[in-house]
């Protein structure tokens, strides 16, 4: 593929990215005015993310599969109008079951964008400037979490019901996903012959061989235990019980900054360390999650809005730089025609032990105890240090053995 090529590659790689996240958060970002609209209990709402997930667990794997084996631009783009469709629907839905099962499938069609999303541009790009090229695909997440927030607040502000940001947000994808239909997949023959006799869906299990692998996967799922009832709940929390009542605007700026920051800062420093360092990029993740943890507790503690912002900010450009790096190094570690298949399947284990159960498991614990989510909270950031230890415990094996 030519430069100019590679560039439109990596252009709508990040715009599936965007509205990947800008979709998944809309639900979060509106939580209170679902949960009061559909009479939702804590635990309930949280079921609502849960949902999502396990259209991942369930079809990830097989997404990841089908995108080694056959054209990946045209199972993308089949997900991102997949996804772009269920979107939609929500804005219809006034049933809380119906909601669940429109979540699901935005989660189907989600799977493919991080299974297949990373894969793309690591064909594309060697280990020299991968993590500056993965920094630009993850910094959709900042992006697409930021607009979603004050798009949110615009809605809000200007009367309009929160269904119709679901709108708003499903047109958009479903052109992305058309675009990306049309691309050509110039590494299928290549793949297709090296999966030849890898035994088909059963190659994922020898990914489980790789212990590399597994930690990488393993610290994603933790990050992700601890990350997504922050999210899912955060609105809730520092409007409810710390009175910021502008807190979507507060909490998109600073997703917006410190995501830049962070995914620029982590792709950078990761091609930069990793080119001296064998396990270069996991390295990174390992310090980012130790530098994080204090500022993110420190913002759950403090009364003070001034200190919140900024411990806030603090934590999530050091997170942020978490993202490129990890799966930069799960590029590195997997061999080239199990791509797709190894970001799917550390999609899996990710949902599986972390976002899967604990957004409905902490709205169950702060309704059951009634002690405010603040507590919870408290506890659930002490996984932190252990995903950087796990960081850490990768890069002793990929030094030993890559």
């Amino acid at each position: 593929m030519n430069p100019k090529a590679g560039v439109v590659v990596v252009l709508f790689a990040f715009l599936a990215n965007f509205f990947n996240y800008f979709d998944r958060i809309l639900v979060s970002v509106f939580l209170p005015n679902i949960q009061k609209d559909l009479s939702l209990s804590s635990a309930e709402a949280g079921f609502l993310w849960s949902a999502f997930t396990v259209g991942y667990l369930v079809f990830s794997p097989l997404i990841g599969y089908l995108a080694d084996k056959y054209n990946r631009y045209l199972i993308f783009g089949i997900c991102v109008v997949t996804w772009s469709f269920a979107t939609i629907s929500c804005a219809l839905i006034n049933d809380y079951h119906l909601l669940l099962i429109a979540r699901v499938i935005i989660g189907v069609g989600e799977a493919g964008c991080l299974a297949i999303g990373p894969a793309i541009l690591s064909d594309r790009f060697s280990d020299k400037n991968r993590g500056k090229i993965l920094a630009i695909f993850y910094s959709a997440l900042p992006l697409g979490t930021t607009a979603a927030y004050l798009v949110g607040d615009l809605i809000l502000a200007n009367g309009w019901d929160w269904r119709h940001i679901f709108y708003l947000a499903g047109v958009p994808g479903i052109f992305v996903g058309v675009i990306l239909l049309l691309f050509r997949d110039e590494h299928k023959s290549e793949r297709k012959e090296a999966l030849e006799g890898s035994g088909g869906l059963s190659a994922y299990f020898s990914l489980f061989k790789n212990r590399a692998f597994v930690l990488l996967a393993l610290s994603q799922a933790i990050l992700s235990f601890v990350f997504v009832p922050l999210l899912h709940f955060g609105v809730t929390f520092f409007q409810m019980e710390r009175g910021l009542n502008d807190v979507r605007t507060r909490f998109g700026i600073i997703a917006l900054v410190a995501g830049i920051i962070g995914s620029v800062l982590g792709g950078y420093l990761g091609d930069f360390i990793n080119r001296r360092h064998k396990g270069g990029y996991v390295l990174v993740c390992s310090f980012s999650l130790f530098i994080g943890f204090p500022f993110l507790l420190l913002s759950l503690m403090s009364l003070d809005p001034l200190i919140v912002t900024i411990n806030i900010f603090l934590g999530f450009t050091a997170f942020f730089t978490f993202q490129p790096c990890v799966n930069a190094q799960l590029a590195s570690v997997v061999p080239e025609a199990q791509k797709a298949m190894a970001f799917a399947l550390g999609l899996f284990c990710m949902h599986i032990l972390g976002d899967t159960f604990s957004p409905p498991l902490f709205g169950f614990l702060t309704d059951a105890l009634k002690s405010g989510m603040g507590i919870m909270f408290g506890i659930f950031v002490l996984l932190i240090p252990i995903g950087g230890y796990v960081c850490f415990a990768c890069y002793k094996v990929i030094k030993k053995q890559f």
